[in-house]
């Protein structure tokens, strides 16, 4: 998808989410860590920072520091 639509096209951000949320299901943190921080700078850049998917996504974020 993301080759398609490019990386940061709001279609092709929530399966970086999916992707996240599995890798923290799975107990890989630093890989969800860092898709995280991928996902949370895009939708910073393509929605406005405090957006509720933004806010979604610093959530998710913290999930993987604790």
């Amino acid at each position: 998808m993301e080759r398609t639509l490019g990386q940061e096209h709001p279609d092709a951000l929530p399966s970086k989410n999916d992707l996240a949320i599995v890798l923290r299901g799975l107990g890989d943190y630093a890989a969800a860590r860092e898709l995280d921080a991928q996902l949370l700078g895009a939708r910073e850049r393509t929605l406005e920072p405090d957006h509720p998917l933004a806010s979604l996504t610093k959530n998710n974020l913290a999930d993987c520091l604790d």
